[in-house]
């Protein structure tokens, strides 16, 4: 008996002592030192002065927790020239965890120049959502370099509990002054079943209503383009495929290319 009830107190102390381990790789670990990130690098974007209407940034998606090919992404970009950001288009981690949101930024914050991180339908999960929040800020924001606007826009339904995305903010958002041009930026293509239920259509008709140069957007872990209704959509591939696109907008047409790593 007296084994037994010795047992029974060594584990008891063992998961004490084991306790901030645990802790780490709670779901519900949301304890996060880093906030407003993505305020911080558009503010620095935003001071940026253009010499001309043309500006080119790059754009990764899907690095979950592929960090060593992230890692290989950012050495790339920083022996680039001419790169004034990046922006990640969602799906930073696999489950939502506050370590896997945290091994992210310290590899992405590497980067020699600001980057923006969109939310996807995995960084949700667990307790994501409220980690994003205050880690990055608001799901859905945008922001304005020269001529051009940069429309950032959450539209994960499933993992969301099934709310329909913010469509009026889309539009308010996309309604640029005359003379501007939006770039729209999302985690979930259109023929994702998660935007059954006409918000395919929805979103879509926002876009082609409005001045949008490009839409681009991961989640289908490849690369294709296609152009509808004289409206582009580019699809960036997950970073396991070693791909990354440079995308460049002059005289508000997008140009595209897709870069080796």
């Amino acid at each position: 008996m007296k084994t037994i009830w010795y047992g029974l107190i060594a584990m008891v102390l063992l998961t004490i002592c084991s306790c901030d381990k645990l802790t780490q790789y709670s779901p519900y670990d949301a304890n996060t030192e880093q906030s407003n990130v993505n305020a911080l690098n558009i503010s620095e974007i935003e001071s940026l002065q253009l010499p001309d209407d043309t500006i080119t940034f790059i754009a990764l998606s899907d690095t979950h927790t592929k960090y060593s090919d992230l890692r290989a992404a950012v050495t790339t970009i920083n022996e680039m020239e001419g790169i004034p950001f990046v922006i990640v288009c969602g799906d930073i981690t696999d489950w939502g965890l506050f370590n896997e949101f945290d091994d992210y930024y310290h590899l992405i914050s590497r980067l020699n120049i600001p980057f923006v991180t969109l939310i996807g339908n995995h960084d949700y999960l667990s307790n994501g959502k409220l980690i994003f929040n205050k880690m990055f800020g608001p799901t859905n924001f945008y922001f304005d370099i020269g001529n051009y606007r940069m429309a950032v826009f959450d539209n994960v339904v499933w993992e969301n509990g099934n709310q329909e995305p913010d469509f009026n903010w889309f539009q308010q958002t996309l309604n640029v002054p005359e003379g501007m041009t939006s770039v729209a930026c999302y985690h979930i293509h259109r023929f994702d079943p998660q935007l059954e239920n006409g918000y395919a259509d929805k979103m879509l008709g926002i876009i082609e209503k409005n001045p949008v140069s490009l839409s681009i957007f991961g989640h289908g872990h490849d690369y294709w383009e296609e152009e509808v209704n004289n409206r582009r959509y580019l699809m960036v591939p997950d970073i396991t495929m070693r791909n990354m696109a440079k995308i460049t907008l002059a005289n508000k047409t997008a140009t595209v290319q897709i870069l080796n790593f």
